[in-house]
């Protein structure tokens, strides 16, 4: 969880708290209060949800790189060296036959095998007759269809990420203008209790949204 994220909740931890045990009898005041706990919660489980998406797509992209190199240094290399080692009898096996670019994307990495492994099956028979073992594209291809699968759970981590920050970003202004009616009742309750005036005004003491920006002279914005 990032420092915004952790303030945030922190913040509404707060505001939540304090207005639970400020209750009024009046039904929109308790309302809103019992709106901001289902927004808490949904917003903990958002959390929880963008930082396992966080987490599966980095463990897609260590798992990626590592099945990349068993392709390469397990699979495609031999069949390039196989495949030009036969160059004289067709000098088009070397223009054809050649390792993905080092530097190319993890994500372009499979287009780029797949089209060497669909030129090795052009070739099969040939490959076979120079030493591969007949199940030489069998086993690329399993190996491929593990990578396209890495692929689509980094996906599938990313889409759950961007999808959980979508939701809290809409989420929080909706917040906003939710702890900011909680400020006006409170502010209006409190006016003759100084005390309790201002124990509401340092459980609700950044401007909302929160923000990393600062305000006036450097400091945050005044609630």
């Amino acid at each position: 969880m990032n420092r915004v994220t952790r303030r945030r909740l922190d913040r509404l931890d707060r505001v939540f708290t304090f207005s639970q045990q400020h209750l009024t009898q009046v039904q929109g005041y308790i309302e809103a209060v019992k709106q901001l706990g289902e927004q808490l919660d949904r917003v903990r489980e958002l959390t929880t949800q963008s930082e396992a998406g966080d987490l599966a797509e980095e463990a897609s992209t260590a798992r990626k790189q590592a099945m990349r190199l068993v392709i390469e240094e397990d699979h495609l290399a031999h069949i390039v060296r196989i495949a030009r080692s036969v160059t004289p009898a067709d000098p088009e096996l070397k223009k054809r036959f050649r390792m993905p670019a080092k530097g190319i994307s993890l994500q372009a990495f499979l287009p780029a095998a797949r089209a060497l492994a669909a030129e090795a099956a052009s070739r099969k028979e040939l490959l076979i007759g120079e030493g591969l073992p007949e199940a030489f594209l069998d086993d690329l291809n399993a190996a491929l269809d593990g990578y396209a699968e890495a692929v689509s759970q980094k996906d599938i981590g990313r889409a759950s990420h961007v999808g959980a920050r979508a939701e809290l970003e809409a989420l929080t202004k909706e917040m906003g203008l939710l702890v900011r009616r909680l400020d006006s009742i409170n502010r209006y309750r409190f006016r003759d209790d100084g005390e309790l005036l201002a124990a509401w005004k340092s459980v609700k003491d950044i401007s909302w949204p929160l923000s990393d920006k600062p305000g006036p002279a450097g400091g945050t914005a005044a609630a």
